[in-house]
């Protein structure tokens, strides 16, 4: 029987060949955390089996594989073009009944007919590569709500598997793009246009320092850090500091947080998010408090005990309920040593021990 709705709740890692590493993740965490207060948005996931359903039913293999042979995979002169006729070919399909209703259908009945708004999340499912826990790769589409918007942006999701990036990434570890499936996670919006959004790490990603956890925080919704396009407010937690539960010793760092991310107007059908200019005031407080801090860091000491690696996650502060939820969790590499960063965990050090 074909397989192309499962619940959060339902998935582990053993389902990463169905629902892409990003999907496997959080149904994992969902199971692993359900005995602490660390929050995770309601959602289901969409499998690499209704991608593949849908480039059947609408003949787009051939074409799609034409297009990425075609492809000049010395001076990439023609990607931009093949990539884009490549998602055209795809956003312009038609979704097949059956799969509109199994979407609907997991869409409405999850959420209980209150038709919320949605981040709809793309998770790359490529059986042949070891490390498919890459961001940045495939696209993600924030507070769409409704059917038609849903359905629309699924279309989208799959489409990026034929971003420039993606295909270059493709080529430079051993597989060809069309060859990879698509698998979208749907999880309920955190009010976070209203609130704030980050990034965290178990560890310094700078140099892999264990004593020190990393925070961003930004006004807004997080894909402005993840697009690099503004300075978020930075934070060095020093753990030994916070395992005493005493007083945390951190390090701050003002970021500039010029713009903000928000949920467009519910009447514009153009656009679902907008950038605006942060107000001056917010550009020059923390987004976070101390406890606030306090809070996240002590996210990042569960995720390193479960994991017993470097981890980063995504977090976000809804502003109507005032929860912290955490969004997604993926490993990631440390870079060579930061003589900077260094300087600051010996300040942090000298700060905090006795003489």
């Amino acid at each position: 029987m074909k397989t192309y709705i499962k619940k959060f709740c339902e998935t582990s890692l053993v389902d990463i060949g169905q629902v892409g590493y990003k999907n496997a993740e959080i149904g994992k965490l969902i199971t692993l955390l359900k005995s602490t207060e660390i929050l995770i948005p309601n959602g289901f996931i969409i499998t690499a089996e209704a991608y593949q359903y849908f480039v059947k039913v609408n003949f787009l293999a051939t074409p799609l594989k034409q297009l990425i042979e075609s492809i000049d995979k010395v001076t990439y002169d023609n990607l931009s073009e093949k990539a884009r006729q490549a998602r055209k070919l795809i956003v312009e399909g038609h979704m097949p009944n059956d799969l509109v209703m199994a979407i609907v259908d997991a869409y409405d009945y999850l959420f209980d007919f209150t038709a919320p708004k949605v981040a709809i999340r793309s998770s790359i499912v490529v059986p042949q590569v070891a490390n498919a826990a890459v961001s940045g790769l495939n696209d993600s589409y924030f507070n769409r709500k409704g059917h038609s918007s849903l359905l629309y942006s699924v279309k989208e999701c799959f489409a990026s598997l034929f971003t420039e990036r993606a295909i270059r990434y493709a080529f430079e570890n051993g597989y060809q793009p069309d060859e990879a499936a698509m698998s979208v996670g749907i999880q309920e919006m955190v009010r976070a246009d209203i609130g704030c959004s980050g990034v965290g790490f178990t560890h310094f990603p700078g140099h892999g320092n264990e004593d020190i956890i990393f925070l961003k925080a930004i006004w807004g919704l997080g894909d402005m850090i993840n697009r690099y396009k503004i300075k978020p407010d930075e934070y060095l937690v020093f753990k030994p500091s916070l395992r005493m539960r005493q007083g945390i010793l951190v390090e701050r760092d003002l970021g500039s947080k010029c713009q903000t991310l928000i949920f467009a107007d519910e009447d514009d059908e153009i656009h679902q998010t907008l950038v605006k200019d942060t107000p001056l005031e917010l550009q020059e407080t923390y987004v976070l408090g101390d406890i606030e801090i306090r809070h996240l860091s002590e996210w990042a000491l569960t995720l390193e005990q479960l994991y017993q690696k470097p981890m980063c996650f995504e977090w976000a502060k809804d502003g109507k309920n005032h929860q912290f939820y955490l969004l997604q969790v993926s490993p990631y590499q440390v870079s060579a040593y930061n003589q900077q960063i260094a300087g600051a965990l010996v300040h942090a050090r000298q700060s905090f021990l006795p003489d």
